[in-house]
């Protein structure tokens, strides 16, 4: 078994910013092992935004998650210091449309 760092916690943090931004979980399913199968098998879902978003932005988001989400920790964000990076330069493209009520 590997060493967890704090890539895992990174992980978990990209799910609920996945599910925030999409209202739904990147796997989901009612039986945990599916969810966890889906996790390690399934490719990164696209993200399906509950706003109208720019194209630019779509895209950011896209590779965000999918280097947050990616299957092997050596894939993802090093640390907090590089997800934040990510995080701020998904905020400097922001132009959302239509904000919901």
């Amino acid at each position: 078994s590997e060493d967890l760092d704090q890539r895992a916690d990174l992980y978990a943090l990209a799910v609920v910013l996945f599910e925030m931004l999409s209202g739904q979980l990147p796997y989901d399913d009612d039986n945990p092992l599916v969810i966890m199968q889906k996790q390690r098998r399934d490719p990164v879902p696209r993200i399906q935004a509950k706003t109208r978003i720019s194209s630019l932005l779509e895209k950011k988001l896209q590779c965000f998650f999918q280097k947050g989400l990616a299957k092997k920790p050596e894939d993802r964000f090093a640390d907090v210091c590089e997800f934040d990076a990510a995080l701020e330069d998904l905020q400097d493209c922001i132009d959302v449309i239509d904000l919901p009520s």
